[in-house]
């Protein structure tokens, strides 16, 4: 699988219709296997999405559709969605599909899953969340369902099966394949320190008022999270407030923060570091 070649759509086009999440950060992701169109791609999901009406949705979508070319997030992820016909998993569980459960060969379905893994440790270790039986879910734990059909005749066909795979595979991606499975949240190994943590930090960079875009010269000024392996723009109070206690509990140190007073026009050196580490939304 070559991830360089790998298309990054994010296009919100099912814009809040399920409201928006009451926590900062989720209490974990379910991971689904599509069953939809034989052979629809992630991007095709978006174009669908994007034109259908609010009855439509209702009827269900996730916050990201992935194959193994690309991965597509069609929600912010601080909004609910309407992926497990259950409050509890719409409201407080980030949905991943992955894509082509009906129709592709085991080869192409595993590197579909392979890059849904990819994606949810890249998403966990924004939140600094630990993969675990109660931070990664199946659909079927919510309402009875054969959902993640595809992956449950490859990985075991029994829910802790499926899920210590899923976890196992997370953590590879996530930097620590190593670890031992957690099978609880309240388990005291939850309190080791995750993925890599040495390039996150906190900073500043200006904005335009009006419009709220990213401007090296813009008129106001935003916060910013660079996780080490992209940047993303804290939109909320509470969303940093999370950022910083969950650093400060995994590393034992406040994260680096690096204000306004850190940077003249002339110098704007959080453009480096946006240069290595992406701004995605």
């Amino acid at each position: 699988m070559n991830l360089k070649m790998v298309q990054v759509i994010n296009q919100s086009v099912c814009d809040g219709i399920a409201g928006r999440r009451p926590n900062a950060t989720p209490k974990g992701v379910v991971i689904h296997n599509d069953a939809g169109s034989i052979y629809a791609t992630a991007a095709q999901y978006v174009n669908g999405l994007a034109v259908m009406s609010p009855t439509q949705l209702a009827n269900g979508f996730a916050h990201y559709y992935i194959d193994r070319n690309t991965i597509a997030r069609v929600e912010d992820t601080f909004n609910a969605a309407w992926h497990t016909a259950n409050p509890e998993g719409n409201l407080n569980y980030v949905g991943y599909e992955v894509c082509q459960s009906m129709g592709a060969s085991d080869a192409d379905f595993l590197a579909n899953e392979q890059m849904t893994f990819k994606q949810v440790a890249e998403d966990m270790k924004f939140w600094g969340m630990h993969p675990n039986r109660d931070t990664v879910r199946l659909h079927k734990e919510f309402v009875p369902t054969a959902c993640p059909h595809r992956s449950w005749e490859l990985h075991g066909k029994e829910t802790n099966a499926v899920k210590d795979y899923f976890i196992s595979q997370i953590k590879k991606y996530m930097g620590n394949p190593n670890e031992g499975n957690d099978n609880s949240s309240n388990n005291n190994q939850n309190n080791i320190k995750g993925g890599e943590t040495t390039m996150q930090c906190l900073y500043e960079r200006p904005i335009n008022s009006k419009t709220g875009k990213l401007e090296w010269n813009g008129d106001a000024w935003t916060v910013m999270f660079c996780n080490g392996v992209n940047t993303r723009r804290v939109s909320h109070p509470d969303e940093m407030k999370v950022i910083e206690d969950l650093y400060k509990k995994n590393n034992g140190k406040d994260i680096p923060f690096y204000g306004q007073d850190k940077w003249n026009k002339n110098a704007p050196w959080y453009n480096r570091l946006e240069a290595m580490f992406p701004v995605v939304k």
